[in-house]
């Protein structure tokens, strides 16, 4: 039996209509914005694309539209600007994803030890300050002189993001693996378990809000030499410097050591 969604005008229910009527609906709205007909990415362009990081992510990444009917007709990159839409062929995105991961290889070869080292998870933004972050969002991986890990992500304070910083998440990897460890036992043990007795698996997830920062603002400038103090001394640290990933890096990729 279809579902079906209440239609009102001006407040007043008008109608139901069954929910494969507004799908039908919709592909044919999106139809009408396909990216169709978009001219190609040329030669020189794709060679401006290449040569920076942004037109390597954005061309290895590129996106792709459809017909009506959801059949994939098309791929297309949004370069140099946001504004300029390009369809991009097959070839070009093999080279491009060629090149995404020998910039990735790059990227994780270069990172020393003592430097802690983010992954831009927000969107960018002009610090007005020397030594300013210059992204809303970033986290990471990282040991602490005692080889413990943990996981931790910053945020910026708004309105004026060079004001402060928010901690979102505070992770204990130790308790992370230890709480999972914890689970699975119980899951195997509940296998051999009647119903009546099996142990509970909804266990709290004591892992978070390591060293009780977590959800928590700190009235300082968000600047590289702050994170980097705030590291060293909340979790027992030695780094040196920090610095930030914008593309072809995911957090799960590597682990900062000091």
């Amino acid at each position: 039996m279809d579902g079906a969604v209440t239609i009102q005008a001006r407040g007043r229910e008008t109608s139901r209509v069954p929910l494969r009527i507004i799908n039908q609906l919709n592909f044919k709205v999106m139809a009408r914005f396909s990216f169709k007909g978009n001219p190609a990415l040329t030669d020189e362009l794709f060679a401006q694309a290449m040569a920076c990081d942004k037109g390597i992510h954005e061309c290895a990444l590129a996106g792709g539209y459809c017909d009506s009917h959801s059949n994939l007709i098309g791929k297309y990159v949004n370069f140099p600007s946001w504004e300029d839409v390009h369809d991009i062929t097959d070839e070009q995105i093999a080279i491009a994803k060629e090149n995404y991961q020998r910039r990735r290889n790059e990227e994780l070869s270069g990172i020393k030890r003592g430097e802690i080292v983010f992954v831009a998870m927000g969107c960018d933004y002009t610090p007005k300050i020397e030594n300013g972050v210059g992204n809303h969002r970033m986290r990471c991986d990282f040991c602490n002189s005692a080889g413990e890990q943990f996981f931790v992500e910053f945020c910026s304070c708004h309105p004026d993001p060079d004001k402060g910083f928010y901690i979102d998440f505070s992770i204990d990897r130790q308790l992370e693996k230890q709480y999972k460890d914890e689970q699975e036992a119980r899951y195997e043990r509940n296998k051999n378990l009647p119903l009546g007795k099996r142990e509970n698996t909804m266990i709290p997830q004591y892992y978070y809000n390591a060293k009780g920062v977590q959800k928590k603002s700190f009235a300082v400038p968000f600047t590289w030499n702050n994170v980097v103090k705030f590291i060293n001394e909340t979790y027992g640290c030695n780094y040196q410097s920090g610095r930030l990933f914008r593309y072809f890096i995911r957090p799960e990729d590597y682990v900062c050591k000091c």
